[in-house]
């Protein structure tokens, strides 16, 4: 079949051309990989289809496992309005596989002017349905167990008719207990699954007090997000719904705006909230509805003896609703803290941080910053308040701001929901103290105790790619994509699997991404550096292309070219190329990452003995620095490679005593920096008993000098100077074997050179000739006057 052909089964149409769903006239909304797993059903009606079959021929291209198979089938089945048990349409066979069991009617769209209904033959209507539907499955099923039975004699025919009339009795007998069981199971049945999604509307304010606008729908909605088993329409999917309905993010969800983003967000729930004054008290009810049908899922209502009491009387009604809704008891008393203690007891504070949640939405992060001020000053306890502000200060840039507010609401971090606890502890372990360990362990237990949640996966994946543990950074990316496909998933997938040699993979992967419609600069870097170590220039040059359109992606973009000069050896062209990306780089705005494009090269410079030139380089960049925590590190290694100790004592001092408990500072950037004072100063038995500490940390994913395996390529030095040979080999074949880490940094081209010198301190000179070879042949146009590169020459004539 053609995948342009037009399907039709029961009120669906498919439209494999155009790829939409349709119930009746109406579009059904699915996202890609659903798509492609009805496309694929509707294609091999009856058949049973292994999980591997699917896998193989659904996404042939994709990087994607069963758990992905099971998500998008399981979005299918609410899409086609498959309710538990009723397996209309697809059936789980345990341990082969699944079946499509409805009847599928194909049409051509060439010939194709009006689609008749499919009507079962004349008779009853469900009766020959169910009949095709059974005999669909027993068909499939007889046929293979025929394959695998003996032809028997036929005296045994009268026993075989007899087991025949016994086993239909049984069957009789099972169905009929079966169904009995279904019926109750269904009475008892939970109204949502923990898969299921809700949409909160926006509050029907009888009162006539304006502090209730908004207000409590923010509040019901970080009430109920405090569920692990309810799931509420996230702030970015309720904006991206409503750009598709022509309306703008932050329109007010009436019962009707909020029910259409219901529908095409493939939700199940519309939950709704009104608040009455009668007399001095407070009438609050809530109501959640099936958004397909309109059924009433359930409802709750409690009174408030004054509006103090609101956001309590809130708590306890959205509490009802929730175990109403399927929520067990034992989860809801166990994720359930009242709103005065995760939130505010203030209602104008709540609604200043209201307000300023809509202007991040819908304006900018200044526009809200006011508000969310104000929210504080109203309730100097509010701890999401101060974390909402650290938010805006770094989108801000303001990073002094953004961590005295980060660490205040750390600070109030008791008084928060569970979930949003784990958020804060997070992002203060990764921000403010670098303790990655920490933020390992706090992660872990978000992931636990909710379970469907993409972000502690999303940062646990980012946080093992920058310590270079990449068996662990690929699993938890692929976690953060079953729970919810977005650009940092990819971007971490991508980055761990190139890092792994996995080339062809992090390709499929990036198409995936692009397919799904996610973009960013990372993961173009990421693509950049495949189509690089593949050799591949018109990959190379899809990328530069793509970058034109954005001044910061094209500075970005330069630097990549700049590097790749640097690491042939081309040194001139090298700066002229990055001087032209601090160009871009200003004129966008951006002049954080003018500072980094200066100094991005003084480790390289000094590396290959420019030492001139990189010394101008700390000058220029040190005289008028604002940006130092992200050039001070690059800056030390570079007076740590100049031999001026004192400077980069200075630094190392600094950093040791602003960044105590920082991981990778501790753990990695120090010591190195460290182990180059060590190794100027002609101690390198020093320098590789100080590298100790980097051994698990070197493939680490650090985009600032010192580079990923920089402290591999320093012990191999010390080495050298110890004429250890065989250690010095080892440690400069971990950048050559790792190509995909040490990517464009200089070391690695230097690597090649350091190991013919480390093999002919061996006496291995056949071997140390290719090794020199391969760094001349890399250095083929290198600039001729580079002190380093004039000594393998002469070293490489000597050898011969």
């Amino acid at each position: 079949m053609k995948a342009g052909e037009i399907f039709q089964f029961g009120k669906f149409q498919i439209d494999g051309r155009a790829r939409t769903v349709r119930r009746e006239k109406a579009i059904v909304t699915l996202n890609s990989r659903s798509f492609d797993v009805l496309l694929y059903f509707v294609q091999n009606p009856g058949r049973v289809l292994a999980r591997e079959e699917m896998l193989k021929n659904v996404w042939p291209d994709a990087f994607v496992d069963e758990h992905s198979l099971a998500q998008s089938i399981s979005v299918l089945r609410r899409a086609l309005e498959e309710k538990p048990g009723d397996n209309d349409y697809i059936v789980t066979l345990p341990g082969r596989g699944y079946q499509f069991v409805s009847p599928v009617t194909v049409f051509s769209p060439e010939r194709l002017s009006v689609i008749p209904d499919v009507a079962p033959p004349s008779g009853n209507a469900s009766n020959a349905l169910l009949l095709q539907r059974q005999t669909i499955r027993t068909s499939v099923i007889t046929e293979e167990k025929e394959q695998l039975s003996l032809p028997l004699p036929q005296r045994w025919g009268s026993v075989r008719l007899v087991a025949a009339f016994a086993t239909a009795a049984i069957l009789l007998a099972s169905v009929a207990v079966l169904g009995g069981n279904w019926f109750w199971r269904s009475r008892r049945a939970p109204k949502l699954t923990e898969r299921d999604t809700i949409v909160v509307a926006d509050f029907d304010n009888k009162t006539g007090d304006h502090v209730f606008d908004d207000t409590l729908q923010q509040a019901l909605t970080i009430q109920m997000e405090q569920s692990p088993f309810l799931h509420v329409l996230s702030d970015d999917k309720t904006a991206e719904t409503l750009k598709l309905m022509n309306r703008q993010a932050g329109d007010r969800l009436s019962p009707e705006v909020a029910h259409e983003v219901c529908i095409r967000s493939n939700s199940q729930a519309l939950l709704a909230g009104s608040i009455a004054a009668i007399g001095d008290q407070y009438l609050i009810t809530l109501r959640a509805t099936n958004c397909q049908n309109g059924d009433t899922l359930a409802s709750a209502e409690a009174e408030a003896d004054s509006r103090n009491q609101v956001l309590s009387s809130l708590s306890v009604v959205a509490n009802k609703l929730r175990e109403k809704l399927g929520e067990p008891g034992t989860s809801v008393q166990k994720f359930s803290r009242p709103l005065e203690l995760v939130t505010t007891s203030s209602l104008e504070a709540l609604r200043a941080y209201t307000q300023g949640r809509k202007l991040e939405d819908t304006s900018s992060p200044d526009a809200a910053l006011p508000y969310y001020k104000r929210a504080v000053e109203l309730d100097p306890n509010f701890a999401i308040g101060y974390a909402a502000l650290s938010q805006v200060y770094g989108l801000l840039f303001d990073g002094a701001k953004q961590g005295q507010n980060l660490t205040k609401a750390y600070q109030l971090r008791d008084r928060v929901s569970l979930r949003e606890r784990y958020k804060i502890e997070a992002q203060y372990y990764n921000d403010i103290t670098g303790e990655l360990e920490r933020e390992i362990v706090t992660l872990a237990g978000w992931a636990q105790s909710y379970p469907d949640d993409y972000q502690p996966h999303d940062q646990l994946s980012a946080i093992y790619l920058s310590l270079g543990q990449y068996d662990k950074a690929i699993p938890e990316a692929l976690a953060s994509n079953r729970n919810r496909l977005t650009l940092g998933g990819y971007g971490s997938l991508v980055d761990s699997l190139a890092a792994t040699n996995r080339l062809n993979e992090a390709k499929n992967t990036f198409q995936e991404a692009r397919r799904n419609n996610f973009d960013g600069i990372q993961i173009r870097q990421v693509r950049f550096l495949v189509a690089f170590l593949e050799g591949d220039e018109a990959g190379m040059k899809e990328q530069d292309a793509w970058a034109m359109a954005n001044p910061v992606a094209e500075a970005t973009q330069l630097t990549l070219h700049s590097s790749i000069e640097a690491r042939r050896g081309r040194f001139v062209k090298a700066r002229e190329v990055m001087r032209d990306a601090e160009v871009r780089a200003g004129r966008a705005g951006a002049m954080g990452m003018v500072d980094v494009m200066k100094i991005v090269h003084g480790p390289t410079e000094a590396d290959v003995g420019n030492t001139d030139v990189a010394l101008r380089f700390v000058k220029e960049v040190w005289t008028n620095h604002k940006n130092t925590d992200y050039i001070e590190a690059t800056v030390a290694l570079t007076f740590a490679l100049l031999g001026n100790q004192s400077e980069a004592q200075n630094l190392i001092d600094k950093m040791n005593r602003e960044s105590p408990l920082d991981t990778v500072v501790q753990s990695y950037t120090l010591p190195t920096i460290r182990a180059v004072v060590a190794l100027k100063s002609n101690n390198p038995a020093e320098a590789i008993d100080l590298l100790r500490v980097t051994e698990p940390y070197e493939l680490a994913d650090v985009s600032m000098p010192p580079n990923a395996l920089y402290p591999a390529y320093v012990r191999g030095l010390a080495y050298l100077q110890l004429g250890q040979g065989r250690q010095a080999a080892a440690e400069f074949q971990k950048l050559i074997d790792h190509p995909g880490v040490a990517q464009l940094h200089h070391q690695g081209a230097l690597a090649r050179l350091q190991l013919g010198r480390a093999q002919a301190m061996m006496g291995d000179k056949a071997t140390a000739l290719k090794s020199y070879q391969n760094f001349l042949t890399l250095w083929k146009d290198a600039d001729p006057d580079i002190p380093i590169y004039k000594q393998a020459k002469a070293e490489y004539a000597k050898l011969q």
